[in-house]
Formats: structure tokens, sequence, C-alpha cells
């Protein structure tokens, strides 16, 4: 399994401290994995190496199509979609890693509370701190980044945030990863 891009330790560290239980087939059996390249697939390792079914739900064809020759359960699809498109609770868990940037911020409320309609426990996702910008790439329209994201838009919306690095325009190595208990867990 290639994950050549997750490179930053800081980033997993701050799972594993944060909300560990995404890795752990104790408490989740099943994950929804939002966004996926031919070439990027970070933590898709520890699901797999954990036991976690993984269904991927991506919305650049070629990928899927890729994704699908390495024997992964792959869906066209965009995460805008999820509550049409699965069943309520039908995963265990929603990971969408550096993925919600690439929406409006006018459109992720909407989007997560589909995603959490689809979720019965946990919701995690990451995105760049601050300004970053980021054009199509590998001929993927999807990679553009749209807006620019800030903890307060997840926090506003029940999620945990932690940051890690520094809100610098352009940097590379900042973090926001949110996450959120959903269904019974949340109460």
């Amino acid at each position: 399994m290639i994950d050549r891009y997750n490179k930053n330790p800081a980033r997993r560290q701050s799972i594993m401290r944060c909300v560990p239980e995404i890795f752990d087939a104790n408490h989740i059996k099943s994950v929804l994995y939002i966004g996926a390249n031919k070439i990027r697939q970070c933590h898709l390792p520890d699901f797999i190496n954990a036991g976690i079914v993984v269904t991927i739900l991506e919305p650049f064809c070629d990928n899927v199509v890729a994704l699908q020759e390495k024997g992964l359960d792959v869906i066209l699809g965009d995460a805008r979609a999820c509550s049409v498109m699965f069943d309520e609770d039908q995963f265990d868990a929603a990971f969408w890693w550096h993925g919600p940037e690439h929406i409006p911020v006018k459109q992720i409320k909407k989007t997560l509370l589909g995603v959490e309609l689809i979720t019965k426990h946990l919701v995690v996702l990451a995105v760049p701190w601050g300004e970053s910008l980021q054009g199509p790439a590998y001929g993927n329209i999807y990679e553009t980044h749209i807006d620019n994201m800030e903890p307060e838009i997840f926090t506003q919306l029940g999620y945990n945030t932690e940051t890690i690095g520094k809100r610098i325009a352009g940097a590379m190595q900042n973090n926001v990863l949110a996450w959120k208990w959903v269904g019974e867990k949340a109460k």
C-alpha cells in the first residue's frame, strides 16, 4: 500500500493522542475513507493492518479505477452526496483526510451532517490550517483547494480540534485535526 505523502509524524501523533480509537478494530469495524488517489492514501494502511473494513469514496474516475485495480473497495462519488449514497449508520466511522478544503466552506455544514448520518460512532477529518493554495494535480480538478480552513469552522459544528504547526500561508506541515463522536458515543 502506497502512503508516500504520510511522512509527517506530527500528524499521526496528533491522531493517536486525540482519537486513537479510529485505528482500533475493537472500536471501529468499518470505515468510509473519503478521498484517495493513485499515489496518496494517508493512513489507509493503518485501517487495513488493523483489520478494519474500508470502503473508499473518491470523485475522480481515474483514481477509482487505479485503486480498484489494487483490489480496494472503491465507489465513484462525492462526499457531498453521502446521505443519499449510503444507508444511515452504514459505517462505524468516516475518515476524510485533507479533503474538506476541496469544497466551499458554505457546503461544509451540510456535507458533514450527511457524513454524520451514515456514521455510527466517529467522524475524523483533517485540513491544512489557513491559506493553502493548490490547483488541479495529476489531471484531477478535485485536488483544487477551494477555501481556506480554520478550526472554528469545525468547532462550531460540535467537533473537537487540535492544530499542529504554524498558521502560515503556504506552510506544508500545518494541520487541523477535527473529530466528533456521533450516535450513542456522543451522548
